[in-house]
């Protein structure tokens, strides 16, 4: 195997193992504090993070008006909404079961896609099936 594929496997590991492990630590801050708090801290960690990442990189570039409303929306509902929601469902599950339930989406995407007649082989359907045991293990 090359080093950049080693590198890239590496790096995809390291990513599904701090996702997972954000369950859990979310479920033990839960113990302290509310929901919305988790949700503003993590929003908070995230903007130093990629604010940082940007700056290094100069490659801040602000969308125009047109699309402000419609990037908000999603990061309403992908994001803001998300957090809130599995920060709350924390409180009364294990966070083993939320992280199945939220690792599923790739298949229900993938269902979706077929049902708007997106043509995908068996081995792109293999890849959203691994998805929910990988991001769990």
């Amino acid at each position: 195997m090359e080093k950049k594929k080693i590198i890239v496997t590496v790096e995809a590991l390291l990513a599904v193992l701090v996702w997972g492990a954000s369950f859990i630590a979310t479920k033990v801050a839960l113990r302290n504090v509310l929901p919305v708090t988790i949700v503003w801290l993590r929003f908070a960690l995230g903007l130093i993070i990629l604010g940082a990442v940007v700056l290094f990189r100069r490659q801040m570039a602000l969308p125009n008006l047109k699309e402000m409303g419609y990037f908000a929306f999603l990061g309403f509902l992908g994001i803001t909404f998300h957090q809130w929601l599995q920060s709350t469902g924390l409180e009364t599950a294990q966070a083993t079961t939320t992280s199945w339930i939220l690792s599923s989406v790739p298949i229900f995407i993938a269902g979706h896609g077929f049902s708007l007649k997106k043509k995908w082989g068996w081995l792109k359907w293999g890849e959203f099936a691994w998805l929910p045991w990988a991001s769990c293990w």
